[in-house]
């Protein structure tokens, strides 16, 4: 079977191989079903087994297939150029496109950028959020500021809270806009940059978000503490006028004591990495070899082949959130303290935002160190 009739085959891992070797090996016959399948192949493919499968999405294969075929044969191709300019096409998936497609098509999607259409604009923009972190502080104010004027809603949206991530200019102008939206995966992602955050000025921001409460009612004992601690005097002010409302309590639907409740197999393995991830944060140095190779393995199936094979295992809390890792025992990697007394009782709120955020369907903030200003003993 040629490599094109393995990308017009019904089989989805059919389709997905032939994908990944296009990208090797390709050539520009194959440009015509790689875009379309880039754009309109909605499959995703378990890889490995278990509860924390790997999944993979056939048209994010093709697209970076077919980024590979269009880097061989050079300039920019007049197919790909129609494609994102219409407006038939999902607009999610042509600004993945566009991203995959990298440097070479920088000039096509700056057409999008001063188009008088809104989608073709939002195209743009979406497809360079992967570089909002850049280094260039100018690079990351043009880009919140190229947000003006737009509705804080949908694509803008997830752009302003994956924002929230990089703090200073950028998180502060994110918090701001984001004020205005009523919603728990907003109030989520905001307190879970509460937690790591040392910059009192950021901080005065995130917390006056007007239903952070509403949504985390489980921060207010972190933001007493905060309130003891405050030196900024904007922060102190922000954070008595929230401290001042009545205490609630988050629906019955989502139980602060289960931050797995209602999560699908493919969200409670996302989470599993991401416990993982924040045990890693907190521990700093002292993180183990076996965590941290399942936090950088490809797939758990080359997590537990390493782990067993150099017996990283170890003792203690590690090695007991290592096994649930492992095991893909979310509710066990739950329990796990890794470190005790206060980072313990920041890491289950760290662990509650993060379900919250996932649920919602959003890709989690990273985890971070937590503030010096949180660990610090009550006084």
């Amino acid at each position: 079977m040629s490599l094109l009739e393995q990308l017009t085959s019904d089989d989805d891992l059919t389709r997905l191989l032939a994908a990944e070797e296009a990208a090797r090996t390709g050539g520009p016959e194959l440009v015509d079903v790689l875009l379309d399948l880039a754009l309109h192949d909605a499959a995703e493919v378990q890889i490995t087994g278990g509860v924390a499968e790997r999944w993979e999405n056939v048209s994010d294969a093709a697209a970076t297939g077919l980024g590979a075929v269009l880097a061989r044969q050079g300039g920019l191709d007049d197919r790909v150029r129609h494609a994102v300019w219409d407006l038939t096409h999902d607009d999610e998936r042509v600004s993945r496109l566009l991203c995959v497609l990298g440097d070479g098509y920088v000039p096509l999607r700056r057409e999008l950028e001063t188009s008088g259409e809104e989608r073709l604009r939002l195209r743009a923009l979406k497809a360079v959020l992967p570089s909002r972190a850049e280094t260039d502080r100018e690079v990351r104010r043009a880009f919140l500021d190229g947000l003006a004027g737009r509705p804080p809603g949908g694509a803008v949206r997830q752009i302003l809270i994956a924002c929230l991530a990089d703090g200073g200019y950028p998180g502060s102008v994110a918090a701001a806009r984001l004020k205005r939206i009523d919603d728990p995966a907003v109030a989520a992602a905001m307190a879970s940059r509460v937690l790591v955050s040392d910059d009192e000025a950021y901080l005065a921001t995130l917390v006056d978000y007007p239903y952070l409460l509403r949504y985390a009612p489980e921060l207010r004992d972190p933001l007493e503490h905060l309130h003891r601690c405050a030196s900024h005097a904007r922060l102190g002010h922000v954070l008595g006028t929230v401290l001042s409302t009545a205490r609630t309590a988050y629906p019955a639907e989502d139980p602060a004591d289960d931050p797995a409740h209602g999560l699908d197999g493919v969200q409670r393995a996302r989470l599993l990495r991401e416990i993982v991830a924040w045990a890693l944060c907190a521990l700093g140095p002292a993180g183990s070899a076996g965590l941290r190779a399942w936090s950088a393995a490809p797939d758990d199936r080359t997590a537990a082949e390493w782990i067993t094979d150099h017996d990283w295992f170890g003792t203690g809390a590690q090695a007991d959130l290592l096994r649930a890792a492992i095991s893909a025992d979310v509710s066990r990697a739950l329990t796990v303290e890794v470190v005790p007394g206060r980072p313990a009782e920041l890491t289950r709120l760290a662990h509650l935002f993060t379900a919250r955020q996932i649920r919602a369907g959003l890709d989690p903030l990273p985890p971070g160190r937590f503030s010096a200003m949180l660990t610090r003993e009550r006084t």
